[in-house]
């Protein structure tokens, strides 16, 4: 009895813990468990049938720099075998587990279990160059929503929840709109990388000259956009005669300004990344956001410009950063004055158009996921209270996670590199590259997720309205669990741009994002405010998750030729 009673007393003790905490642990187990077993069972079909029969037939692996693949191979390598004179058709699961097709393709018969350990971060040369790539990414990306984090504290400072409401409105449009037509960056980084991995000069620069072309032409566009079609755009998150209206127009109108210059940077920094340079963009970024830091109180209060003054700092700081990047980029020869001006080809165009179709189509669906969501907010209550702590949310999670989004530009950096690299490079090293960072994503998951939910009462920082604060510390906390898998999201999603798979890529966010409104329409109707928008947003990140293990672990992979070819 004393045993029962004792068992009794801590069941009880273990149910006073904080459910929140409970979660995030279980959560983060299960992520880094299930990425581990991801790869483990992989085996569990092949090694069981290699220990009761020899093996009859050799299955082929490759690797770029490969001897060119003959027509038995290649039907060896889309997972058929000839044994006893009959075809088989067998999972092309086992192609990355068999034998070698040539002396460089080092993985020798290696088992799941086998390239799980491989992939665990060790401290070897590969993880100080994935740290050396990452940590100036980081420092970048954390520039940005610090800035933001500014701003909203500013904005804050006007003591009016309608203000806040009125700048998250207008900065999802705005951000919306930018990355629908900004699809150059992701598409540029790795054409920027093939080339400077084998050497090319020439054909870097004029990548780089082809996408500020691009970057131009379509800036143009949407600053017309935004600036001349404010109220139209606006209706998409802010019904007519909203309140929050008076703030969200004259800040979006003057924050067009901004469409081209920031465009130009984006592909700056792009540039940059594919040379595999990513402390030059974090000096620009330091340097534009500390002019973006400074001007914003002088522009809102002392000339009391109030919301105009936000965005003025905004365009001053992002046209200082476009014609930085110029300079530098002119400086490294990545830039000229003549193909700068130079129309390029349509066919020189085709590669960044026909990966710019499918980026766009992702970025189409994911942001009319997310301007649901804004809307949903905004129409929760006309106070602003509802849709100023969903802007607090979002902007603590983008501020906290961008350690884990850093990892989505260091794959669609290294698995190209590693690639086309000619000393030691192929198929087999991009794989490894790929696997460390899909493993060292679950870990830092985590780890964010954890600190995330232990920075709980900083919010109280965001605003110093209590009403927003209390409303923001549910979401927030659910933001923090979606954190523990976001790690292989991202570096997932990256890992499919370094290797150009847009249209997988395109079709999974869509299929994410349908999820994510579907999840927002249900929810609302059951009353779960924020909540239900934050659940549905988890969802989106879940069906993202399914879809970039299935593309690294299983899915099907096209011989070199026929990705030549493709």
């Amino acid at each position: 009895m004393p045993e029962a009673n004792s068992a009794i007393e801590h069941r009880s003790a273990r149910k006073r813990w904080s459910a929140v905490t409970v979660l995030v642990g279980s959560t983060g187990c299960l992520v880094v468990a299930g990425t581990s077993c991801s790869f483990v069972s992989l085996s569990s079909s092949t090694s069981g049938a290699a220990a009761s029969q020899p093996l009859k037939s050799q299955w082929v692996s490759y690797s770029r720099a490969a001897s060119p693949v003959t027509s038995g191979q290649r039907l060896a390598h889309r997972g058929r075998r000839v044994a006893n004179g009959r075809r088989q058709n067998r999972s092309p699961l086992v192609i990355r587990l068999g034998e070698p097709a040539s002396a460089e393709s080092t993985d020798g018969g290696e088992t799941a279990r086998q390239r799980l350990k491989r992939g665990l971060p060790r401290g070897d040369a590969l993880d100080r160059r994935i740290v050396g790539i990452a940590l100036p990414s980081v420092a970048n990306l954390l520039i940005f929503p610090l800035v933001n984090a500014v701003d909203t504290f500013w904005v804050g400072q006007m003591g009016d929840p309608l203000a806040l409401a009125g700048q998250g409105a207008a900065n999802q449009i705005f951000s919306s709109v930018f990355w629908v037509i900004a699809f150059l960056p992701s598409v540029t980084t790795p054409l920027v990388a093939k080339a400077a991995a084998s050497g090319d000069t020439e054909e870097a620069r004029r990548r780089v000259c082809e996408a500020t072309f691009l970057a131009v032409l379509m800036g143009s566009v949407g600053a017309v956009l935004l600036g001349l079609f404010t109220p139209f755009v606006l209706r998409l998150v802010l019904p007519i005669g909203a309140p929050a209206r008076a703030f969200a127009e004259p800040y979006l109108r003057i924050r067009a300004l901004s469409f081209i210059p920031a465009l130009i940077a984006t592909v700056g920094f792009a540039s940059f990344r594919g040379i595999l340079d990513t402390v030059t963009p974090l000096r620009v970024s330091f340097v534009s956001n500390l002019l973006n830091v400074c001007m914003d109180p002088i522009l809102m209060f002392k000339f009391k410009m109030g919301m105009p003054g936000a965005a003025g700092a905004t365009v001053i700081s992002e046209l200082c950063s476009g014609m930085a990047y110029v300079v530098l980029l002119a400086r490294r020869q990545l830039m000229t004055r003549a193909s700068l001006f130079q129309v390029p080809s349509l066919k020189r165009l085709m590669p960044l158009l026909k990966g710019g179709a499918a980026v766009q189509l992702r970025a189409l669906a994911m942001n009319a996921a997310f301007i649901f969501a804004t809307a949903e907010a905004q129409q929760m209550d006309a106070t602003g209270v509802s849709a100023a702590a969903y802007a607090i949310s979002l902007q603590f999670w983008q501020l906290s996670g961008v350690i884990l989004y850093a990892l989505q530009g260091c794959a669609s950096i290294l698995v190209p590199s590693e690639l086309f690299r000619k000393d030691g490079g192929g198929w087999l090293a991009s794989r490894n590259v790929a696997d460390r960072l899909l493993l060292l994503g679950a870990m830092l998951g985590v780890v964010v997720g954890c600190v995330q939910i232990l920075a709980l009462p900083l919010l109280q920082a965001f605003s110093p309205l209590p009403a927003v604060r209390q409303a923001a510390v549910g979401p927030v906390a659910i933001a923090s669990i979606m954190s523990i898998f976001s790690g292989v999201v991202f570096a997932g999603e990256g890992i499919m741009m370094g290797r150009g798979a847009w249209g997988a890529l395109a079709l999974q966010t869509a299929l994410a994002s349908t999820t994510m409104m579907a999840g927002i329409h249900f929810t609302s109707r059951l009353g779960l405010g924020l909540v239900g928008v934050w659940m549905s947003i988890i969802a989106f990140n879940v069906v993202n998750l399914a879809g970039v293990l299935w593309h690294h672990l299983w899915a099907r992979r096209k011989c070199p030729d026929e990705e030549s070819q493709a």
